[in-house]
């Protein structure tokens, strides 16, 4: 789909609603404590930035309507952001994580910020950034680890959560690729700092969160091998 199909097609999305006091279904998140230890996790992903993203389209989906964004989207034509409403999701449009208002292969960059919890179909949700997401463009996952100690508090709140390893999973069975993989955020609680070094390895039992970036390789950049002709002359034979 080339650039001018898609920011006709864009436009044309359902227009965002009133705003109105928004059901909480993220629960821990919405805590306190919840929030800065989910917000303070997100602060220690490093990531290059990516070259060209100009001029192209930056989805960015979150527990709630005023979630903290550190990344920029003014090197984006336009920015669309959406929170979690009663299961659906809200914001700039209106709509169900099970299926994006959104052509195939219509998004530079997906953003993912703790919204797999909250959502009773994160598959379908991965599946959907999956189909939307264009060649070279890049979907980014932030979640809760299942495995980390802090999940003695978010359980009682309801919240699922999905390991690193299983929405890798979930993304390669779609067709992506997986960059890479890293744990975030404290073991327990906010260090007195606030500041936490990222860790290398993509699974920390201990750690809050943790951090996925994928990929959507194209297919047409990559080189053809070159075979061997079927036929040809020896040194020094004629070649008639």
């Amino acid at each position: 789909m080339t650039g001018s199909a898609v920011s006709r097609t864009i436009p044309t999305m359902p227009a965002r609603r009133l705003p109105r006091q928004a059901k909480v279904t993220c629960g821990w998140l919405a805590t306190p404590q919840g929030r800065a230890l989910a917000e303070h996790a997100q602060r220690c992903w490093v990531e290059p930035p990516p070259a060209g993203a100009a001029g192209q389209f930056l989805l960015r989906m979150k527990p709630l309507a005023d979630w903290a964004h550190e990344e920029p989207a003014t090197r984006f034509a336009h920015a669309v952001d959406l929170h979690v409403d009663a299961g659906r999701l809200d914001g700039d449009w209106r709509c169900a994580g099970e299926r994006l208002p959104l052509p195939s292969q219509s998004l530079a960059r997906i953003e993912l910020r703790f919204i797999l919890e909250a959502l009773d179909s994160p598959e379908a949700l991965l599946a959907e950034c999956a189909r939307t997401l264009c060649p070279e463009g890049r979907l980014w996952v932030a979640g809760l680890n299942p495995f980390g100690f802090a999940r003695l508090r978010w359980r009682r709140h309801g919240l699922r959560a999905l390991s690193a390893s299983k929405v890798a999973a979930v993304l390669e069975n779609e067709g992506l690729t997986v960059l890479h993989r890293q744990a975030l955020g404290a073991h327990w609680q906010l260090p007195r700092s606030a500041v936490g070094a990222p860790a290398e390895s993509g699974f920390e039992p201990g750690r809050v969160a943790w951090g996925l970036l994928a990929t959507r390789r194209d297919q047409g950049v990559t080189p053809l091998r070159r075979v061997a002709p079927a036929w040809r002359a020896l040194p020094g034979v004629p070649a008639r």
